[in-house]
Order: structure tokens, then sequence, then C-alpha cells
């Protein structure tokens, strides 16, 4: 899966990708430090300890004679030096053949992420260029365009009107010489389109394609180079300290699940938006300019990542949905999935404590002894806490599954225990969150809804007073369910092709 291709619209996140491994490579070398200074610290203390207690050994205990005991004594001494050398040993090992290479890495890191940061940033302002000649001749193309019709209106309305014959020569010649230009212009602007549309082609698909490959690539190398550099830490490790190979079979264990690919396929599943390529400029007609239309999705995202100094505004919050709806359709599905994954955890502990007090409550009356009256109440209060708390985490639990089955195009889940809800049917939920609706016992198909945000009372209330700044022109023209439908119809598809 290459980045070229998913993360076309995701450069910086590429650029994140080399500061995480380059960061990554950091803390493993600030480990590798630490534990060589702790290994020759320990090795500097344990020969003094050695040789502090080898002085009074080396004098005879019986007599002028030293006892079998006292010569044992000697040898676990001496044994003990060849301890402290091995410690040593380590340290310099640690040193020399993990720390150092681990720096190389890092430099070598950060000076291909500054290359790429620096290709990207040239690659981008030619683009610029390019779009700014574009920009420049559509508009003298459309200036044109509306004084060659102003003035055959004037000439119209000259011959129609008796004027003098000098007047409407001189208006026939202006219309002459204005649609001359026109032409020109319209050569001129059709050359610009043109020369847009490749480099845009060659910008996404050649260009800064091949950039984040190759930044690709090094992240892959750098993986794998780290992993070794750990397989070396670990032989080390096994060499001089025989005793712990158990927990070095572990670290290896550990180092052999590395899959450099899996982790470069990771980095593309969070950062990739889903968004297709942009397709080529067509033709643009002054008479029929069409009009910019910017979706829920997009104004959620906008206020959410704006910068807002000490508070977060009301209409920021309500961006920030409940249901990650103003997140990208991948991002969206990942985090609700995470969510129905944490929520499902929080329900089977709640789940467990429930019954083990309903045990405990059925032990104490069946056998009082264990707990008298007073135990008895303070157990069924726990249990009906932890009912009240079951119930909640259910009903959340189930809302949660609901999104992702109609995001998926699963059949619709059973309700978990403790569910109940006297407010809202699965549909409703759906409905709410613009995820469409389900017909039990059947495939659910995740249909965008009409009337969306009235029932859910979301983000585009333009009238809230405690938001100080202004929207600004993108904002006036929202298709507040274009996105959700497109999403809710979208996902299921997407995920078949996959």
């Amino acid at each position: 899966m290459p980045w070229g291709e998913n993360l076309w619209d995701e450069p910086k996140s590429a650029l994140d990708a080399c500061d995480t491994t380059a960061d990554g490579a950091s803390k493993c070398r600030h480990f590798l430090h630490s534990r060589a200074l702790l290994e020759q610290q320990y090795a500097k203390d344990l020969q003094k300890l050695v040789d502090k207690h080898k002085a009074e050994a080396s004098k005879p205990d019986i007599g002028g004679d030293h006892s079998l005991l006292q010569k044992a004594w000697v040898d676990v001494l001496e044994e003990t030096t060849h301890i402290a050398k091995q410690h040593e040993d380590l340290a310099e090992c640690f040193v020399a053949r993990c720390e150092e290479p681990f720096k190389h890495l890092i430099n070598e890191c950060r000076s291909e992420r500054k290359k790429a940061a620096a290709d990207l940033s040239n690659i981008k302002k030619v683009f610029a260029e390019t779009q700014q000649k574009y920009d420049h001749a559509k508009k003298a193309f459309d200036k044109t365009n509306r004084d060659w019709q102003d003035a055959k209106q004037r000439l119209h309305k000259l011959e129609g009107s008796g004027a003098p014959a000098v007047k409407v020569s001189k208006a026939q010649q202006d219309v002459r010489d204005l649609q001359a230009q026109y032409s020109s212009l319209k050569t001129e602007y059709d050359v610009q389109r043109v020369c847009l549309n490749t480099e845009q082609r060659t910008y996404y698909t050649d260009k800064q394609a091949l950039i984040l490959n190759n930044l690709e690539g090094f992240i892959t190398t750098q993986i794998q180079s780290k992993v070794k550099l750990l397989y070396e830490y670990a032989a080390i490790n096994r060499k001089v300290l025989p005793v712990i190979g158990h927990c070095i079979d572990g670290m290896e264990q550990a180092l052999e699940k590395v899959d450099a690919c899996a982790d470069v396929v990771l980095y593309d599943e969070n950062f990739k938006t889903g968004h297709p390529i942009p397709s080529d400029f067509g033709e643009y007609d002054p008479a029929n300019a069409p009009t910019t239309e910017v979706t829920a999705q997009q104004v959620n995202a906008k206020r959410v990542s704006k910068f807002k100094l000490f508070r977060t505004t009301s209409r920021k919050k309500h961006a920030i949905r409940d249901d990650f709806g103003h997140l990208p359709p991948e991002q969206r599905k990942k985090a609700i999935a995470k969510k129905v994954v944490q929520l499902t955890e929080e329900h089977t502990k709640v789940t467990r404590g429930l019954n083990a007090a309903q045990k405990t409550i059925q032990l104490y009356k069946d056998q009082p002894q264990f707990g008298d009256e007073q135990a008895v109440q303070q157990a069924t209060q726990q249990m009906e806490d932890l009912a009240n708390e079951q119930e909640g985490l259910a009903n959340e639990l189930f809302k949660f599954q609901l999104y992702l089955t109609a995001i998926e195009g699963t059949p619709m889940p059973e309700p978990p225990a403790g569910y109940k809800s006297d407010s809202a049917t699965p549909q409703q939920i759906l409905g709410q969150a613009g995820l469409g609706t389900l017909e039990e016992e059947s495939q659910p198909q995740a249909q965008g809804i009409e009337g969306e945000h009235e029932e859910s009372g979301t983000d585009f209330d333009e009238s809230e007073e405690d938001d100080e700044e202004e929207d600004t022109g993108e904002y006036n023209n929202i298709d507040p369910r274009g996105q959700l439908q497109s999403f809710s119809q979208t996902m299921p598809q997407q995920q078949q092709q996959q």
C-alpha cells in the first residue's frame, strides 16, 4: 500500500512518521545509555566490595595456615571479580554496538526528514505558481467576456434607437476588438488550464508520490535497522547473563513479531482519510459558474481544528460529536471500533462485579452466619449501584455497536446484558448519527437520512452568541446531508473492495 497513493492528501503525516521513528530511536538510545552507566557503576561498586573483603581473606585464619573454608571464600571472591569484569564488558558492548549505531540512525532519520520536507516545499511552490497563472488567465478571460457582452448590448441599443452612424460604427469596432481579445484570452485560458491539469497530475502521481514512497522505503529500512540493533542488544545479554536466558528468550520472541511492513501499513491506516485524488479541472463556463458547497463534515472538522486561545467555544464543542461524525470515514470507523472495545471491557467488568454481588447476597441468605442484616443491606445497595452502572454502559455500548453495524453493513447485534431503552429505538439512534436505519434480521444498509440535523440538533447553528469569531465564506453554502449520506453509503462498498 504505497504512501504516494494512500497519503496523497496527508504528506505531513509522512513527515510525522519520520519524527515518530526518530523519537523511538532516541528513546532506545537513552535506555541503552542509562543501562550502560548502570552496568558500569555496578561493576565498579562490586569490584570495590570484593577488594575490601579480599584484603582480609588473604590473612591466615587458623594460626599460620588457611582453612578450607577460607580458601573457598577466596575462590568465591575471585569469581565475583570475574563477574564484575563481565558487567564492565557489558557496559562497553552496549555503548559500542548498540548506543552509537542508534545515534547514527537518529541523525540519518532527521536528515532524511529535512530533505523530504524541502523537496515537498519546492514542488508545492511550483504547483502554486501554475495555479496562480491559471487563476490570472481565468480572471482575465472572465472579465473580457463580460466586457464583450456589455459592448454587444450597447451596440444593440444604439442600432435600435437610431443613433448617429459614427457612434454605431465606434460601437461595432469596440465589439470586434473585444471579440478578438476574448478569443485570444480564451486560448490563453485553455492553455493554462491544460498546464494546471498536467501539473496537478504530475504533482500528485509523480513528484509527491516519489517523495512519499521514498519516505516509506526509508522508514521500513529504519525499522529493520532498529530491530537488528535490538537483536544485538539481546545477544550481548545472552552472552554475559545466561542466568536470565528466559527473559532474553522473551525479548527475542517479542522482536520476532516485529514486521516492518506491518508498521508501515499502520501509518497508512491512521492518516489516510479515504478521500480520492481530485479529478481534472473542467472547462470553465462564465455564464454557468458553479457554486462551491461545503459539507457538514468539513465544517465540523474545521471547527475542531480551529485555534482558540484559552477557551473552547460552544460551536467547537458541538463540532466534536460523540459519534465521531467530524472525522473522515476511515478514521471514524476506527474510532467507533475502539470505543466499542473500550465499552465492552468496562461492561464485562461491571457485569462480573454484579454477578459476584448477587452470589454474595445469596450466600448471606442461605448461610446467615456469614453475614448479618446490615451486611445484606450493604451488598444489596452495592448490587443496585452496579446494576445502574451496567445499564448505563449497556445502553452506551449498544449505541456504538449500532454505529459500527451501520458502517460495516453487518446484521444488528443483540443488546448487551442490562440494556434498557425507554427513549430511543435503534433506528432513531442511527438517525441522530446520520447513519441511516436498520432492518432487523437483514443486512443493514447505512444510508443517509433526511432532516438529520433537525433531529440531532448538531453543529450548524450560525447564531450562537458565544462564538467570538465569525465564519468565513466557506460556511455559506453548506450541504449538511451530502457528506453523511456519502459516507454511510460508500463505506460498505469500500470495505467490500478491500
